[in-house]
């Protein structure tokens, strides 16, 4: 009996070792494979890592071009506006520093910076057609105060000057919208020209500074278009 307990155990000790050593293989073999994953996954990060540096560095220098961009759209913008407001100033007889006090005035009083440039340039018509004798423009300077001498002697600037003084002081809105209208057509709607006078006497801003880089940077911007135009021929006759 006690020789059968002894094979038993024996036997179920075999078996066991048999099972543990299997088992130190299999956890080595685990381990072996984990720490493979580990290293490969240590490459990964690294890899994700370069790659976030490598995008960051990309997006760094797409910030760059695109503020390059936004740069040179600016200066587009620029010349454009200052070729418009010097082009304005030579077709009207205004002064750039006028034009430049008027376009605040008007952009906070109702108006616009481009509906400056129509009522200026409509100002300037109605002027040529009282002196060429038309009534009905006559009769509306008058009504504004003008004399025929005044209509013969000023130019835009002064009597837009005069003009926004007078529709400033006028106190029947009624009387004052028909005669804007008359003059300036539509661009005279909404506006508030007690506003434009006050704001036009109370700006202290000294614009002649600007007057002669608008001036410069409108025939610069003319100088180039010109040059766009030749290029864009040249092409055209390749």
């Amino acid at each position: 009996m006690a020789s059968n307990i002894t094979v038993a155990l024996t036997l179920d000790d075999k078996d066991y070792q048999a099972k543990l050593k299997a088992a130190e293989a299999a956890a080595q073999s685990f381990g072996a494979k984990g720490a493979s994953h580990m290293g490969g996954m240590g490459q990964s990060f690294d890899n994700i890592s370069k790659n976030v540096d490598s995008l960051k560095g990309k997006m760094d220098m797409l910030t760059t071009t695109l503020l390059g961009v936004g740069f040179l759209e600016m200066a587009h913008k620029a010349l454009d506006l200052a070729d418009t407001i010097s082009d304005l100033s030579k077709g009207t007889d205004v002064s750039i520093e006028s034009i430049l006090r008027m376009r605040e005035a008007f952009e906070a009083n109702g108006g616009s910076a481009d509906g400056l440039g129509k009522i200026l340039s409509k100002l300037n018509n109605y002027l040529y057609d009282a002196r060429d004798g038309a009534a009905a423009a006559q009769e509306s300077l008058i009504k504004l105060g003008f004399s025929f001498k005044e209509m013969a002697n000023l130019n835009t600037e002064e009597a837009m000057s005069k003009i926004i003084g007078k529709l400033g002081a006028m106190t029947d809105a009624t009387e004052r919208n028909a005669l804007a209208f008359k003059v300036f057509g539509k661009e005279a709607k909404n506006i508030d020209w007690a506003g434009i006078q006050q704001d036009i006497a109370n700006n202290e801003t000294d614009f002649s500074k600007y007057a002669k880089a608008i001036e410069d940077a409108g025939k610069a911007h003319d100088k180039l278009a010109a040059a766009a135009e030749k290029l864009t021929i040249a092409f055209a006759n390749l």
